[in-house]
């Protein structure tokens, strides 16, 4: 047979090292899909804002080119060609000067655009001088006036038409009309800077290493920004296409969002995971004979002394494989008759006990209530009350300081009608004219702050009014606490909801007189009740508690809790 002390090391130096790898392997599964969750957010952010800014690129260039063919000026210059240079050069100071005129006043994005005609004149709205003396002379002249409709260029290196030594830009072209022949007689081209689009495209996104690429209907690159991913595989990447069939796409490679951090949590884990599983071995072998040597100390003194020997009588045999154990076992079968109802009946009362501690633990915070209130905070911020806000923030945290109290299971009076005067407002706030709250004390201040009673009592009689008593309610809906004094403490908590059927109210009254919490009353509505009875009888005796008297016809309910006065020092 093996040793138990062996058996418990080896167990549970097995278990701890797999939990730590498994640990470990959760948080970098989570820690990636994680990063690529946000990265995806982010792109679909990126590409929304990258959106307007096209659309806005778009708008004011198609703007342009109207301002441009409905110009009187314009139209009046294509259909007269001046005749001496004089008249030349008057009529292209004044297209010059309307084109700056309408750059000035109606552009952010296009830098410059020109005005090419058949006739060789040129117009700029640049203060940058021409590349080429004619129009004619421009090498992709030919190909400008092939375009019938709006075309765009793809990113080339240097202006096409001034000679300003800047480079990266896009182009749009349309076609120039006269608009009495309805012919074409030029082009309009208005160039854009690569480098501000990209700008505002990659502020649109604060990841590194992304990849903005933006294509036409025929799939042919426009703008291609950053790093080029085409050929890399794992990718975080959103498309979107545009009105004008335009697609704008937005990627980056996972590796460089996770790499440099990846290797560098795989490393601090694996440091921890080491010092986590020597620490773990070592705890292992601590527990492992803290938990033999008692056995063995025992096992020892039954043999020498041979304790509550009742001759033998239903000796206890247990199959195992554990030498200790086994033979524990043989020894302590002696006293099992003696000890069997007593310890039945204990381990009952225990799981009740505990039953009820888990209860009341749980009642100390509601998620959902901290999470409504965390929101409703929130919303305030977003409206601007701040002081609201500010007002329901120290309500809530002077609501889970009593929560709290510093691990007390009783506290006075006073912190008690404060707890739930707490509650109910920050309730008040998020339901608004759904109920009003009046608290009321027949005590004199002293008495409140001398007499104690178990935290959390009447919390969970106002959350019942609130979300049984007026679950049809919209407004209306009354709750009055009140405390008094006489042969004993007696609070009330009243509401005018839609109250309890007598079947219902009878059966409940029962289950709080006999003080049992059962799983099948602790899976309906309104536990909180049971819980609260069952920790007063506990902490007291059968004489107190809490009790309940409503009336559907009237419209009312009432919970009534009788405790003994128990000044602090009890």
């Amino acid at each position: 047979m093996k040793k138990l002390y062996e058996i418990i090391f080896k167990k549970f130096a097995m278990i701890s090292i797999l939990l730590v790898l498994l640990t470990d392997s959760i948080f970098l599964c989570y820690f990636i899909s994680s990063t690529i969750r946000n990265a995806q957010t982010t792109l679909d952010a990126a590409v929304n804002y990258s959106r307007n800014v096209l659309e806005r690129v778009l708008d004011e260039t198609e703007q342009l080119n109207t301002l441009v063919q409905k110009s009187s000026d314009v139209q009046i210059a294509i259909r007269e060609i001046p005749s001496s240079k004089n008249a030349i050069y008057s009529q292209k100071l004044e297209i010059n000067g309307y084109l700056y005129t309408l750059q000035e006043n109606n552009t952010v994005y296009v830098e410059a655009f020109y005005i090419l005609l058949d006739d060789g004149r040129q117009f700029k709205s640049t203060n940058f001088p021409l590349r080429y003396g004619s129009a004619r002379d421009v090498p992709e002249y030919d190909m400008l006036r092939s375009f019938t409709t709006e075309t765009w260029l793809s990113t080339y290196s240097q202006s096409m038409l001034a000679n300003n030594y800047r480079e990266g830009y896009v182009a749009a072209i349309y076609p120039l009309y006269n608009v009495k022949t309805g012919k074409s007689s030029g082009v309009i081209v208005e160039e854009i800077r690569t480098e501000k689009i990209a700008g505002e495209l990659l502020a649109a996104c604060y990841l590194e290493d992304v990849d903005v690429m933006l294509t036409d209907k025929n799939g042919e690159i426009l703008l291609s920004v950053g790093e080029s991913n085409k050929n890399k595989s794992w990718l975080v990447k959103n498309s979107m296409q545009l009105e004008n069939g335009w697609t704008l796409t937005f990627s980056c490679e996972v590796w460089n969002l996770v790499g440099n951090i990846l290797l560098t949590a795989i490393f601090m884990g694996l440091i921890l995971s080491i010092v986590i599983i020597v620490f773990s071995l070592m705890l292992s072998r601590r527990i492992a004979s803290d938990i033999s040597e008692p056995i063995n100390r025992l096992l020892y003194i039954m043999e020498c002394q041979d304790p509550l020997n009742v001759n033998g009588k239903n000796d206890l045999i247990v199959q195992t494989d554990i030498y200790e154990v086994d033979r524990l076992f043989r020894k302590f079968s002696q006293m099992m008759d003696n000890i069997k109802e007593l310890f039945t009946e204990l381990e009952k009362k225990q799981q009740a006990v505990r039953k009820s501690e888990y209860a009341a633990l749980q009642a100390q915070i509601n998620p959902h209530f901290l999470y409504n209130t965390l929101d409703n905070i929130t919303w305030r911020i977003y409206a601007g009350d701040k002081q609201e806000a500010i007002d329901e923030v120290m309500s809530l945290s002077r609501f889970f300081r009593i929560s709290l109290s510093r691990g007390a299971d009783m506290i006075s009076i006073k912190d008690e009608l404060e707890h739930v005067q707490l509650y109910l407002k920050i309730q008040k706030k998020r339901y608004g004219r759904r109920f009003d709250f009046e608290i009321k004390s027949f005590m004199r201040s002293s008495d409140m702050e001398r007499f104690f009673v178990p935290k959390l009592i009447l919390q969970p009689l106002a959350e019942n009014c609130i979300y049984h008593g007026f679950e049809k309610f919209s407004e209306g809906g009354k709750i009055y606490v009140t405390v008094d004094w006489k042969e004993n403490i007696i609070f009330s908590v009243i509401d005018n909801g839609s109250g309890i059927d007598r079947d219902r109210l009878m059966e409940i009254n029962n289950q709080l007189e006999k003080s049992e919490m059962t799983e099948k009353q602790d899976s309906k509505k309104g536990y909180g009740i049971f819980n609260i009875n069952s920790r007063i009888k506990n902490v007291f005796d059968a004489r107190y508690g809490l009790h309940l008297e409503s009336d559907i016809l009237a419209h009312y309910t009432v919970a009534e809790i009788i405790l003994p006065p128990t000044p602090h020092e009890a």
